[in-house]
């Protein structure tokens, strides 16, 4: 689904580089994303980190792989979908980040 994430940045190029909500961006960049993801697969959705809902991952998002309804599981991938986020150079990117994210988990859209 890399594609989708390169399509919203073509779109939206001004989103990505200012997606780096810790120093006043927006969330703009990932709500286009998820959603733009979900009009695929409703099981794309925000990734909270280490299991904690008030923290979602700033630049990573979520797949509910598992059986059941969609909504708060640990069953899923997480996926980085921005490459030097916070840099000066951010891109579109598709990187499994789900090993490292021990305890992740994602939540239904919206954010």
């Amino acid at each position: 689904m890399l594609h989708v994430v390169e399509q919203v940045a073509r779109e939206h190029p001004e989103a990505l580089a200012h997606s780096c909500q810790s120093h006043g961006g927006s969330w703009e960049f990932m709500d286009r994303v998820v959603a733009e993801l979900r009009r695929h697969d409703s099981r794309w959705a925000f990734n909270a980190k280490r299991g904690n809902y008030a923290d979602p991952s700033h630049d990573a998002i979520f797949y509910h792989w598992g059986a059941g309804p969609d909504g708060r599981t640990n069953e899923g991938y997480v996926v980085d979908i921005i490459v030097g986020h916070c840099g000066d150079n951010p891109a579109p990117g598709w990187i499994d980040v789900t090993e490292p994210s021990h305890g992740a988990c994602g939540y239904l859209f919206p954010r």
